[in-house]
């Protein structure tokens, strides 16, 4: 916590790695709600997120010894907000694939959620909503939008950003409050 270098590449990881995590979740989810992926999505995201959700309670009343075990679904214990998010991120899908100017929209919620009291951590969704832009920018984009990507300038401007990243990291890191 104390060395500057390391608190820098901390913070520069934290700062974009969820927004990554969630652009790639997009980039292979399906438009489609049909019935076999329905099947799919309870079996590979609403099993696990019950099942982990009950475990981390068994395991929190025993690591810390708290007087009765709590089995709450509706607050997702620390990391299962992701699994959450998921689920209600491949529902919406469907509709915010149809609706013209989705992605926009999902922009204004997005700042809406974050400025708003009213939106908590309860089914996770404030989090569902300020990820959702890079949901659904992951699922528009294309391989053919990402060859770009391979060319000599992109190349140079990316190597350009994270230098100047790195440069703004080390100069302000001492200064940043991680917890925004």
């Amino acid at each position: 916590g104390h060395d500057r270098v390391l608190r820098a590449a901390y913070l520069a990881l934290y700062a974009f790695h969820m927004p990554v995590f969630v652009w790639l979740a997009g980039r292979f989810a399906s438009g489609e709600l049909t019935r076999p992926r329905a099947v799919r999505l309870v079996e590979r995201v609403l099993v696990p997120l019950l099942v982990f959700q009950v475990l981390y309670s068994v395991f929190h009343h025993f690591a810390f010894g708290t007087p009765h075990l709590a089995l709450g679904f509706v607050r997702p214990y620390w990391i299962m907000w992701f699994l959450m998010s998921l689920l209600w991120w491949r529902l919406l899908l469907p509709i915010f694939a149809v609706v013209p100017g989705s992605l926009l929209l999902s922009v204004a919620l997005a700042a809406a959620a974050g400025l708003s009291n009213a939106v908590g951590y309860d089914l996770s969704l404030s989090r569902t909503l300020v990820f959702l832009p890079f949901f659904l920018l992951g699922y528009r984009m294309r391989r053919s939008d990402l060859a770009f990507l391979s060319t000599r300038w992109a190349r140079a401007g990316s190597v350009a950003v994270l230098a100047s990243r790195a440069v703004a990291a080390w100069r302000f890191a001492p200064h940043l409050d991680e917890r925004w």
